[in-house]
């Protein structure tokens, strides 16, 4: 919960350096949004909220890329939301589908106070909007994105499910180096992917085993510099120039 209050008093899921100000001369209100959490590919960044619209019954926004690409989009009866309570945004763009990708998102008080007139924010730079890197994981696309068969070439599509076909077969998995791979013993439909014991060392914490202070007789990190974790517990450092 301090982490919401504090965010209510500062544009946070925003950047610091954007303005926050809407095509219409509007400042997006500081305890509209309190916390976000998006996956994006790198070559989408900088990520920035297009707009937002409000009225007595319904709120949408909507997250586009650099390009103005629409990302995420989202639209809730205004009566059920919440404060300080996530919500999952959709995903728009297809090529972000593939690689499902998704997010969430936390209102704060603002969404509990009347809206006699609609209110429409709207953003057409990511200098007015840009969201905070801290509220995205970025990465590359996923090293798999095409299965090859003898005769034929087709992409996996919505969240792995093989569109539009009805192929069968055997499909081999083959583990790199210091990989293991093992089939659930309950859940045949599961794999599970490991380490082999002589790479586990050098993944392994100073305890050999778990990091709970019970265990390794050590206090555990609780913040960084004096800078602690968001409510999901991660702290996310950035290097600037690595």
């Amino acid at each position: 919960m301090d982490w919401y209050n504090e965010n209510e008093q500062r544009g946070y899921p925003l950047a610091e350096t954007a303005s926050r100000i809407s095509d219409n001369g509007q400042k997006l209100p500081d305890n509209l949004i309190v916390d976000l959490s998006l996956s994006v590919l790198d070559s989408q960044v900088p990520v920035y909220l297009g707009g937002v619209y409000i009225t007595s019954k319904i709120v949408s926004l909507y997250i586009v890329d650099k390009n103005a690409v629409t990302l995420y989009t989202a639209t809730f009866v205004k009566g059920s939301l919440q404060p300080y309570k996530a919500y999952a945004i959709q995903v728009l763009n297809l090529a972000a589908a593939e690689y499902q990708i998704s997010g969430w998102i936390v209102f704060g008080s603002y969404i509990q106070q009347a809206t006699p007139v609609n209110e429409t924010y709207l953003f057409s730079t990511s200098g007015q909007s840009e969201l905070e890197t801290k509220v995205m994981s970025i990465h590359k696309a996923l090293p798999v994105t095409s299965i090859y068969t003898r005769s034929d070439l087709f992409k996996l599509a919505n969240g792995g499910v093989l569109a539009g076909r009805n192929d069968t077969g055997i499909l081999k998995l083959v583990p790199s180096t210091n990989v293991t791979l093992r089939r659930d013993g309950t859940n045949l439909s599961k794999i599970w992917v490991g380490l082999t014991p002589d790479s586990q060392v050098g993944f392994s914490s100073p305890c050999k085993g778990g990091t709970d202070a019970n265990k390794c007789k050590l206090p555990p990190i609780k913040s960084i510099n004096g800078v602690k974790p968001g409510p999901t517990g991660i702290i996310q450092i950035n290097f600037i120039g690595a």
